[in-house]
């Protein structure tokens, strides 16, 4: 049974999504609901729960703020925002926090069921991951914070690539995964994806063309880098420049 909480202002929308969600048939409880940021972190503090569910406008502390508290001691649990807000400050802040699914209300109840599948599934992925990475570690120690420190400090260089890190470390590709998503709950592509993707966005900030930005962030390839931008972002690079210099 997977354990649910379901957190919104507004008490009919909790209840309603409370119901919809066990009367699914996926073996889901919910374990918890909270009208306000503060409950929320209560209650996953106590119920530690697979799946959240998180609008973003909430009184006491927001969404957004309660979702960065969590991913600091959880990086399990699969985030969903329910929100009426499609504003790109707040998917741009979802992308940072790690949220996995971002919905728009009113849920049409077809979406709404393929999503907590595909929540589902991907908690179990994670647990499947944390499963083998704890049977790993127990066999035979491995270079642990040392290989985050290498490929924090070297993610801009176009060349860097898991084979250096496997000669580097001594690690094959088996166990260099399996220290990655240990580590950072990542594959080592989606960590420095991540790292690049994140100083392009800072670079966007400055008097750069696209294809310097590509470059300084370990791009050789401009278009390349537009497309790796989108699917992270939801914006090219020049779309997200432009909502940047809206908002200012």
């Amino acid at each position: 049974m997977y354990r649910a909480i379901v957190v919104d202002d507004e008490e009919m929308i909790r209840n309603g999504m409370s119901r919809q969600i066990e009367t699914m048939g996926l073996s889901i409880k919910v374990v918890a609901k909270a009208k306000d940021g503060v409950e929320a972190l209560e209650h996953f503090h106590t119920y530690t729960p697979d799946i959240l569910l998180m609008d973003i406008n909430l009184p006491r502390i927001d969404g957004l703020e309660c979702i960065r508290r969590i991913r600091e001691m959880n990086q399990i649990c699969v985030i969903i925002i329910v929100s009426g807000y499609d504003e790109f400050e707040y998917a741009r802040q979802a992308i940072k926090h790690n949220v996995d699914f971002y919905m728009l209300k009113p849920v049409e109840d077809d979406e709404f069921k393929t999503v907590i599948q595909q929540a589902i599934a991907k908690y179990n992925n994670r647990i499947e991951q944390q499963n083998i990475i704890s049977r790993f570690t127990e066999q035979k120690p491995k270079p642990r914070s040392t290989v985050i420190e290498f490929i924090n400090t070297h993610y801009t260089q176009k060349e860097l690539s898991s084979e250096i890190l496997e000669k580097e470390f001594n690690l094959s590709r088996t166990a260099l995964f399996k220290l990655m998503k240990e580590l950072t709950g990542m594959s080592f592509v989606e960590y420095l994806t991540m790292l690049r993707i994140n100083y392009s966005i800072r670079l966007l900030k400055e008097d750069k063309t696209i294809g310097e930005i590509s470059n300084l962030s370990g791009y050789a390839d401009q278009y390349y880098f537009s497309r790796v931008f989108k699917k992270k972002t939801g914006f090219t690079p020049t779309e997200y420049r432009e909502n940047m210099e809206r908002e200012r």
